[in-house]
């Protein structure tokens, strides 16, 4: 599709056009047509098009025409606009709580894998499941209770990013910062600067590459990996959560700083915090 077309002369056309667009994208890709691609195919496509001599303010609008007509499917559990063929199993929201349900892995063992520095190595103790680092053990590690853990190296990872970027080909990575000596800091960012939920979704699918390489090396050792991994509450609790009263999250917000001031240094270094919360503390705001 890369010649102008005549102008649709009825929503009915335009809407025909939208659908084979998208039936096709998905053909190819087995992924839904973000609202912008599909917004700059129908300018590229016709150049004088006004979607207000059918009465219409915008895309969206002709999207939902389209999904009372049984042509297309619109994505309502993300915020931008998203659509996939109506043959294709609508999405639903338990498939929407399998994203909110992959497993948290426990922040040393996370560390050991993606965590990549130069000559620094880690170790799992059979006896303890504790994860130590190469100068911590003061001596040579003992075959038969200290496991080398292998780091993921930036190579592998990179290639994760590009697989990712792949399955998305209307998005733009020209300049996407995969190549970059800092890439697994600056390609969150630059996919975030795109749209938020590629950012979120590039996230579960590291996590998940991780969480599979976590099982395979603990299947290969022979220890069973049920306590690197715990589950996030379902969105059934999350609910529940947020219908607490205020009362209530003060008492537990409190309780968690009470339970932080008495951790030993060690432990409180695996806790698990997001480093905005982190920095507004320091800064007391």
């Amino acid at each position: 599709m890369t010649s102008s077309l005549k102008a649709p002369a009825t929503i009915d056309e335009l809407v025909a056009f939208i659908a084979s667009v998208v039936t096709e994208r998905y053909s190819a890709t087995r992924q839904p047509t973000d609202g912008a691609a599909l917004a700059e195919i129908i300018r590229h496509q016709f150049p004088d098009f006004s979607y207000e001599q059918f009465g219409l303010l915008k895309l969206a609008d002709v999207v939902d025409y389209a999904e009372r007509k049984g042509l297309l499917i619109r994505n309502r559990l993300v915020k931008h606009l998203e659509v996939q063929p109506h043959e294709v199993e609508r999405y639903a929201p338990v498939e929407a709580g399998v994203a909110l349900r992959i497993p948290h892995v426990r922040p040393d063992i996370w560390r050991a894998f993606v965590f990549i520095a130069p000559d620094q190595k880690h170790f799992f103790d059979r006896h303890t499941g504790a994860v130590i680092e190469r100068q911590a053990l003061g001596q040579e590690p003992d075959p038969a209770r200290h496991v080398l853990i292998p780091a993921i190296s930036l190579t592998e990872q990179q290639g994760w990013m590009e697989e990712f970027l792949q399955r998305r080909p209307h998005l733009d990575s020209s300049d996407a910062p995969v190549r970059d000596p800092y890439c697994l800091a600056k390609f969150p960012v630059w996919l975030r600067e795109h749209r938020t939920a590629f950012e979120r979704e590039w996230k579960q699918f590291r996590v998940q590459h991780v969480i599979e390489r976590i099982r395979s090396w603990a299947e290969k050792i022979e220890i069973d990996p049920s306590g690197f991994f715990s589950n996030p509450l379902s969105p059934l609790q999350l609910d529940k959560l947020a219908s607490l009263p205020i009362s209530y999250e003060r008492a537990i917000r409190a309780a968690v700083i009470a339970a932080a001031r008495n951790l030993p240094l060690e432990q409180l270094q695996e806790i698990s915090i997001p480093i905005r919360y982190v920095l507004q503390a320091l800064k007391g705001t």
